[in-house]
């Protein structure tokens, strides 16, 4: 189980100038909720949330939380829950942490990883990784990294659900069972490439077809 520290400020000023303020200054607003207790608004340093996900666990890695500013009791242990992004420019926006004890069970998306090569594909179909996470409930200290699943036995028009994923011991699916994770589906089939046809022949309609745009509905 990865674990580390991290220290954010209570946000006291709400406004929209205090809020470009803090993003000049490398910050950006977030949440705390959780536990029974009143949810916290919070000033995050990007570059201490990066730091602190730099682990193998990426977003599930369990954090201890300091907020200065806070009344005591009110941080302790969190876990990330959303980080939102401008969808266009990638750039973080806001961050939910989620207030945990070790022992809860929470639900978490948990990335899906591919090994081993489908007969399928070599007969010609097309491997798609339909759901790149699927969420699971355990602990808040056994939280996955990523879940792998083997391909080797996927022939053409063959499925792996939610359901076939092989989770740890202690590892429940949250998903539902029959989402389809990884399909592998008929080769595309592209047309028939039309031939070239002159301008002459454009010109002249095939029988039964209707006159041109100019021409329809004169008499």
């Amino acid at each position: 189980m990865a674990r580390v520290k991290l220290q954010v400020r209570l946000r006291e000023d709400m406004s929209k100038h205090h809020l470009k303020e803090i993003r000049r200054d490398g910050y950006i607003p977030g949440s705390l909720y959780g536990k029974g207790k009143p949810a916290l608004p919070l000033e995050v340093a990007l570059g201490h949330l990066a730091e602190a996900l730099r682990t193998d666990a990426g977003t599930h890695t369990v954090i201890d939380l300091k907020v200065d500013g806070a009344k005591r009791g009110e941080d302790g242990t969190a876990v990330v829950k959303v980080i939102q992004k401008d969808p266009l420019t990638r750039r973080v926006l806001h961050v939910e942490l989620e207030r945990v004890s070790l022992s809860d069970v929470i639900v978490t998306r948990v990335p899906i990883e591919i090994h081993g090569e489908a007969p399928g594909v070599r007969e010609g179909g097309v491997l798609e990784l339909v759901m790149d996470q699927i969420e699971v409930k355990s602990r808040a200290d056994q939280m996955l990294q990523r879940l792998d699943v083997d391909v080797s036995d996927l022939v053409i028009g063959s499925f792996v659900h939610a359901a076939d994923v092989l989770l740890p011991e202690g590892i429940e699916l949250a998903s539902r069972p029959d989402d389809i994770v990884v399909a592998l589906r008929q080769p595309h089939v592209h047309g028939v490439p039309k031939p070239e046809v002159g301008a002459e022949e454009l010109a002249i309609p095939e029988p039964g077809a209707a006159p041109p745009a100019a021409e329809a509905g004169t008499k």
